[in-house]
């Protein structure tokens, strides 16, 4: 089965098994193989989740990553807390 897809549509992408996302795609573009923070990251950067049946199947969506628009990625930027340290 497949383990991360694109929706039909391609305005969000969709992790169908956690299990082999975790050690085998995730050490390759982050410093971690943790889901949790994965999912902690997704939301820094302005991800939102699209609920479906249950909290744990939906997808993951942001308007400026889109299938084939990689030209749009460069927009994206992350979210930076108010009472994050450096920040008066």
């Amino acid at each position: 089965g497949e383990i991360i897809s694109w929706q039909p549509h391609g305005r969000a992408f969709h992790v169908h098994n956690i299990k082999a996302f975790t050690p085998s795609i995730l050490p390759t573009f982050f410093k971690h193989n943790s889901y949790a923070s994965f999912r902690r990251q997704l939301n820094l950067w302005g991800f939102k989740r699209l609920f479906q049946k249950s909290h744990d199947d939906g997808p993951y969506y942001h308007e400026l990553f889109l299938r084939s628009k990689v030209f749009l990625h460069h927009r994206i930027r992350r979210n930076v807390g108010k009472n994050k340290k450096g920040n008066a």
